[in-house]
């Protein structure tokens, strides 16, 4: 919405073109905060023929700043790829390991698994992925002795591989001061692809695609004593895993592309009825790819 969407509704004031807005959390936490937030979250959602939001969470910290917006927001959580073939539980002797994909930036809440590692050796970490943080979380997994392995950013080939040699996929995402949430980490719908349990916080998009402890299980964000106890939980119980990487892996099945894509095709055919016409032809998203 900011500042792409601020800047397609003014282009719709002159060219009267169709305008669809995605939004994925950013933006309606600074709008939120700054004194015109409201006003400008009105005026784009007024220059919007559709607003698709990741997660039931921002749709509803959208409608509380502009009530008015209600009708225009439609609900899409992020794709994933239909590449992501069943990994079976692994039956061969290595430590238990724990996969963490993502930034390494405060929202993120790496250092939420490191607390909850604290001085096992049993278990090994593997985090893939950058960031301001790095440094910082590397000091602090040496401090905490945590058997943690730093990769990097990653390829997509190598996300697959890591998913195939993990037995459990953390996503620890937080609630900054500010208030600010994730909406829907792409890696929750990878890994549920993929068949692997996921144990993530009770935050934003996340509570809405888990239902704890039938697709996958939720814990209290920074809560690293919880999170503990269901890992070791669950690292003990390969039957418990399978069950849920099996009904997570189901509990996707409409968040793969094609689907979504379909989704998109829709609104995108329904503004330009709305419009009628754009410029002097008329356009179909029927062969959108």
């Amino acid at each position: 919405m900011v500042p792409a969407g601020f800047i397609g509704s003014l282009l719709r004031l002159v060219t009267r073109k169709p305008h669809i807005i995605v939004e994925h959390s950013g933006a309606v936490h600074l709008l939120s905060r700054i004194s015109l937030g409201r006003r400008l979250s009105k005026f784009i959602s007024a220059q919007s023929n559709r607003i698709v939001v990741v997660s039931k969470d921002l749709r509803e910290k959208l409608i509380a700043l502009d009530p008015f917006a209600s009708s225009k927001i439609e609900v899409i959580p992020m794709g994933v790829e239909q590449t992501f073939h069943l990994v079976e539980v692994s039956s061969c002797k290595r430590p238990p390991t724990i996969l963490f994909i993502g930034r390494l930036t405060e929202i993120k809440g790496l250092d939420v698994i490191l607390r909850a590692m604290t001085g096992n050796t049993d278990w090994r970490l593997i985090v893939a992925g950058d960031g301001d943080r790095r440094d910082e979380l590397e000091d602090l997994a040496k401090r905490l002795s945590v058997d943690a392995t730093f990769l990097g950013s990653i390829t997509a080939s190598m996300r697959s591989k890591l998913f195939e040699n993990c037995d459990v996929v953390v996503i620890p995402s937080r609630v900054l001061t500010s208030g600010r949430t994730e909406g829907t980490p792409v890696v929750c719908l990878e890994a549920m692809a993929a068949g692997k349990t996921v144990v993530a916080s009770r935050v934003g998009g996340l509570a809405e695609i888990i239902v704890d402890g039938q697709n996958g299980l939720l814990f209290e964000q920074g809560d690293h004593h919880e999170l503990r106890r269901i890992l070791t939980s669950v690292l003990g119980d390969s039957g418990l895993r399978k069950k849920l990487g099996l009904i997570a892996r189901a509990s996707v099945e409409q968040s793969v592309w094609p689907q979504i894509g379909r989704r998109y095709t829709a609104i995108i055919n329904d503004a330009l009825r709305e419009n009628e016409f754009t410029g002097n032809r008329r356009v179909e998203a029927s062969g959108v790819n």
